[in-house]
């Protein structure tokens, strides 16, 4: 890693700390509503799909995540040059629309399709970015992301290709995340 990773613990621990706890939201709601399936319904219809405890928790909980998500982004972006910048940009913009699907519970295709698309361009500028900057696994969690996504969006459909671009996210993440806590100070 270069010198542009040192010194970002506290917001590499957020970004573990966020995704994370999202996988975690994410499978207690899947568990609690039998209704939606994963990979044949949109995220935004697990976002209204009751008012239960479980679903506000998720609901609440998937706003929080994306918050620190977002700060995860605006950092990535203010330390980075070029497709690591635009990277962190395109992820920031895809937590504002998880959080407006949230705060809003109704199912909205618009909503679904424009996450699917900055999150789409967020692993290929952080993909660019990450090759630049040496940090290989992250690099490679987007190349494999992309190829998957494309793969999954051709063979099952966009509701599939929305949970799994979802994944990739978190796991793009993860890897930068792991990344910056793993570089030398």
């Amino acid at each position: 890693m270069n010198s542009q990773t040192k010194g970002y613990g506290a917001i590499a621990t957020t970004g573990l700390v966020a995704s994370f706890l999202f996988i975690v939201l994410w499978i207690v709601a899947i568990a609690n509503n039998p209704d939606w399936g994963f990979g044949s319904d949109l995220l935004t219809v697990m976002f209204g799909a009751s008012d239960d405890f479980v679903g506000n928790l998720f609901r609440y909980g998937s706003i929080l995540c994306a918050i620190l998500l977002a700060a995860y982004g605006f950092v990535v972006m203010a330390k980075s040059k070029e497709a690591g910048a635009y990277a962190g940009i395109l992820l920031t913009l895809s937590c504002i629309v998880l959080i407006v699907a949230a705060i809003f519970g109704k199912e909205v295709k618009a909503v679904d399709i424009l996450f699917v698309v900055f999150v789409f361009f967020t692993l290929v500028a952080g993909g660019v970015a990450a090759m630049k900057a040496g940090n290989r696994p992250q690099a490679v969690v987007a190349g494999i992301g992309l190829a998957i996504l494309l793969m999954v969006y051709c063979v099952k459909g966009f509701e599939m290709c929305e949970s799994v671009t979802l994944f990739f996210m978190l796991a793009w993440v993860v890897a930068g995340a792991v990344g910056y806590l793993l570089a030398k100070n």
